[in-house]
């Protein structure tokens, strides 16, 4: 597989991680080897995202420098499949709780799309890595704790930062393929 524009680059997985939270350790590294000379980046899910506009180049991504850029659902952070996934991390961290009843009726944040400055996604990325490992090592459940330790860190830490939904990305599930608007569409 050769492209002058893509690169393949081998990863030793660490089990310690489920796969969805590892490609954070994944992404943190990456940026520590080979972001010299990236200014801008965007971290996406492999599958069930599509590019559709190139956000570099869009004049709302240029007006936002500094601002942290991710997607997000129409349903907000209290919601059943939250309240199921995050019971690991809530047992694990006092401030957890808190955190969810603070944010509840916020936007749930997707980590399916992530982007920003190199240097604002790498401290990001350190935060999230930082979490993981404090809290998420070894999780025996069934839920990965991805969509919770990413809300966490984006609600507690990047608040302010944090630009989510149109342009960023389309209808989360609503397979909005025919749009054009949007840099991402997830599903």
């Amino acid at each position: 597989h050769a492209h002058p524009l893509l690169q393949f680059k081998r990863v030793a997985y660490n089990n310690t991680y489920n796969p969805n939270v590892f490609r954070y350790f994944a992404y943190r590294h990456f940026l520590q080897q080979h972001g010299h000379n990236i200014a801008a980046v965007f971290l996406t899910d492999a599958t069930d995202v599509v590019m559709q506009l190139n956000p570099f180049t869009d004049p709302f991504f240029k007006t936002k420098t500094g601002k942290l850029f991710c997607g997000d659902e129409l349903k907000p952070l209290d919601n059943e499949w939250m309240r199921d996934h995050g019971k690991y991390l809530r047992d694990q961290n006092d401030r957890y709780a808190l955190f969810e009843e603070t944010y509840k009726q916020q936007a749930l944040l997707n980590c399916g799309v992530i982007g920003g400055s190199k240097q604002l996604v790498y401290e990001f990325l350190e935060a999230l890595c930082a979490f993981h490992r404090q809290y998420n090592q070894h999780n025996p459940t069934d839920f990965t704790g991805d969509m919770g330790a990413f809300n966490f860190i984006a609600r507690t830490q990047f608040n302010k930062l944090i630009v989510h939904g149109e342009p960023v990305n389309t209808v989360f599930k609503n397979y909005e393929t025919h749009r054009r608007d949007c840099w991402f569409q997830h599903k």
